[in-house]
């Protein structure tokens, strides 16, 4: 079984044909072996407002293991995709040649979260592209500095 794409909405809908016996054929976003075939299902729309999607269940982790220099360590994705098709990059291939980006609120929210439950102090942005917004990545940027998340 392989989940294309963004795994989020697809992983409920699987799980949910899985347990209530519900033809695999019918899940978007997924690939799949079917006696000696392999089945390749339509794939799912990406996800336009990524606000919606919740932050990780980072309780799930060991998260106090968790370092970098010597200082607790997380990381947090702020957007998807990039609208440019560089050939050496295959951000524009995954995510459907379309940037979207969560709102500087959104992300401030789970920075307060990081900080104050989990006792991280690094976090790494891992955005293929989160400076393609200058005015977002400022306002995200200020946001941190005045503790805005605090």
């Amino acid at each position: 079984m392989v989940v294309k794409g963004e795994g989020e909405e697809t992983i409920k809908e699987l799980i949910e044909a899985v347990e209530k016996e519900k033809p695999l054929e019918d899940v978007r976003g997924i690939a799949f072996r079917k006696r000696k075939r392999i089945v390749d299902n339509p794939p799912r729309p990406f996800i336009k407002n990524i606000d919606e999607i919740p932050f990780p269940s980072r309780d799930l982790l060991p998260m106090d293991r968790y370092h970098a220099y010597g200082v607790r360590y997380a990381t947090m994705i702020t957007s998807r995709g990039c609208p440019f098709r560089c050939c050496f990059c295959a951000s524009s291939r995954l995510f459907g040649g379309c940037w979207r980006a969560r709102s500087p609120e959104n992300v401030l929210e789970e920075i307060k979260i990081i900080y104050e439950k989990y006792k991280a102090r690094n976090i790494e942005f891992v955005d293929d592209t989160f400076t393609l917004n200058q005015k977002r990545a400022e306002r995200i940027c200020e946001g941190i500095i005045r503790g805005d998340w605090t």
